[in-house]
């Protein structure tokens, strides 16, 4: 009877065996599987990564390129403002001033198309929207003009005046006025 159970034992751990041997077949299997995956993240991180490495260059390129573009922007808004000039600059007295003032009053524009545009020393163009009535160039040159009392620009769409004035007196507030005729009660101090 020993034998018989010895042999029913064998046969109990030749199963058990069996059984384990599936089990690592299935793990071998499972773990090939997850190999795989893992070459597959491990190649695609290696791209993403050299993916990565060319935008980076990429960047830094276009931020060279911006920043030369700036840099070369800069020195041409410098020369340019070098080249500015304005055509019949004076100097006025008190006396000129009142006589310009006079003459200025006597203009008027039916249409209502004369702008005057009065800036203190805070004032920017981007204040206002010119756009639509005042010309690009005339903006853009009474922009360049520093004061330290603030400026005025006379003008009339219809392009009979365009005059520019930097008073002695400091101008108190900015305001841009159109009408039929030019406002000039700032300046009769």
């Amino acid at each position: 009877m020993a034998q018989l159970f010895d042999l029913f034992a064998n046969k109990k751990y030749k199963t058990r065996i069996s059984e384990l041997q599936q089990q690592i077949e299935e793990l071998q299997r499972e773990n090939q599987k997850l190999e795989t995956k893992l070459d597959k993240r491990i190649e695609k991180t290696k791209t993403a990564i050299a993916r990565k490495q060319e935008v980076e260059e990429m960047l830094n390129r276009a931020q060279q390129r911006i920043t030369t573009l700036e840099n070369e922007l800069a020195t041409q808004r410098e020369e340019a403002s070098k080249k500015i000039t304005f055509s019949g600059t004076y100097l006025l007295n008190k006396k000129s001033l009142e006589d310009i003032v006079a003459e200025l009053g006597s203009i008027r524009s039916p249409s209502r198309t004369l702008h005057s545009i009065y800036f203190n020393t805070n004032a920017r163009i981007s204040d206002f929207e010119f756009e639509d009535f005042i010309d690009k160039k005339c903006i853009y040159l009474f922009d360049q003009i520093k004061s330290y009392t603030g400026k005025v620009l006379f003008y009339d769409e219809d392009h009979c005046i365009s005059l520019a004035i930097v008073p002695p007196f400091r101008i108190e507030r900015s305001e841009w006025i159109t009408g039929e005729l030019l406002d000039l009660d700032p300046l009769k101090r």
